[in-house]
C-alpha cells in the first residue's frame, strides 16, 4: 500500500501598498493557465498561457514587479492536491506569510 502525500497550490495572492491592492487567480484546465489579474484601482486583465513554464516564468516577474512598485504579498490561498498529481514549478517564487 503506498501513501500520497498532500501539497497546497497556490490559486490566489493579494498584493498591498498603501490603500491600493492587486489581486491575482489562477485557473488551469487541461494544460492552459489563466491568470487573472485585478488592480490597482479599476485595472483587470487576463492572461492565458499554454505552457506552465511559460506561466511560472511571468508569475516569478509580475511578482517581482510588484514588489519592486512597492506592493507587499499579504495572503495566498492555496488548495491541497495529492503530490502524484503535481510536477513541481519550474520556478519557485518566495513568498512572506503573515504572521499572528
Amino acid at each position: 500500500m503506498t501513501s500520497e502525500t498532500a501539497v497546497l497550490i497556490p490559486e490566489a495572492w493579494l498584493y498591498t501598498r498603501e490603500d491600493e491592492s492587486v489581486r491575482v487567480e489562477v485557473h488551469e484546465d487541461g494544460g492552459v493557465w489563466a491568470a487573472s489579474i485585478t488592480g490597482p484601482g479599476t485595472e483587470h486583465r487576463l492572461r492565458v498561457f499554454h505552457e506552465q513554464r511559460t506561466f511560472d516564468t511571468f508569475r516569478a516577474e509580475h511578482n517581482r514587479e510588484l514588489l519592486s512598485k512597492g506592493f507587499r504579498l499579504r495572503v495566498m490561498s492555496e488548495r491541497r492536491v495529492s503530490e502524484a498529481a503535481v510536477k513541481p514549478p519550474a520556478t519557485v517564487v518566495p513568498h512572506e506569510r503573515r504572521r499572528r
